[in-house]
């Protein structure tokens, strides 16, 4: 599950874009929570705009429901899981 939390692609990842987005929410207010990581969030806007997506956010519904077949549980827990990796991150 690693590989899919991964930037989907690094060399196009711009970190300081995101950093810099991110700063900016901090001073607007917005501060770090769990509906950060909600597809359609301030943030989730940020991750996009920089092209810091990872693997997960670009499968589709198929590709999610290969991977929570390979590992024997369901799309919602694995989805829940990146999420929660995002929150450490």
């Amino acid at each position: 599950m690693i590989e899919a939390y991964s930037p989907a692609d690094a060399a196009k990842c711009d970190q300081k874009a995101l950093t810099d987005c991110y700063n900016t929410l901090l001073l607007q207010g917005q501060g770090w929570n769990p509906e950060s990581f909600a597809p359609k969030s301030h943030y989730m806007q940020c991750v996009r705009k920089a092209g810091c997506e990872n693997n997960a956010m670009n499968m589709t519904q198929a590709q999610k429901e290969a991977m929570a077949k390979q590992y024997n549980t369901s799309v919602g827990t694995v989805m829940e899981s990146y999420s929660r990796m995002n929150a450490k991150w």
